[in-house]
């Protein structure tokens, strides 16, 4: 693949994974209220890059769709 932007179809388990690995301890109550986190003080605020979004999409069967749901 060559270097640039691309768009990635992900199965829900990686990018839940991914998201959780990625930000998801940061999101933590206990290191927010102690002060630990570089969340505190940013709710409501865009989080990283404008270059990449995550969508939790929620497609309630995605078995009936074989693993992917495609909305686009």
């Amino acid at each position: 693949v060559p270097p640039g932007k691309h768009r990635a179809l992900c199965e829900n388990r990686l990018v839940g994974v991914l998201a959780h690995e990625s930000f998801g301890h940061l999101t933590e109550g206990d290191f927010v209220m102690a002060g630990m986190s570089p969340l505190v003080g940013k709710l409501g605020k865009r989080l990283g890059s404008e270059h990449a979004t995550i969508i939790d999409e929620g497609t309630p069967d995605p078995e009936k769709y074989h693993g992917f749901w495609m909305p686009f």
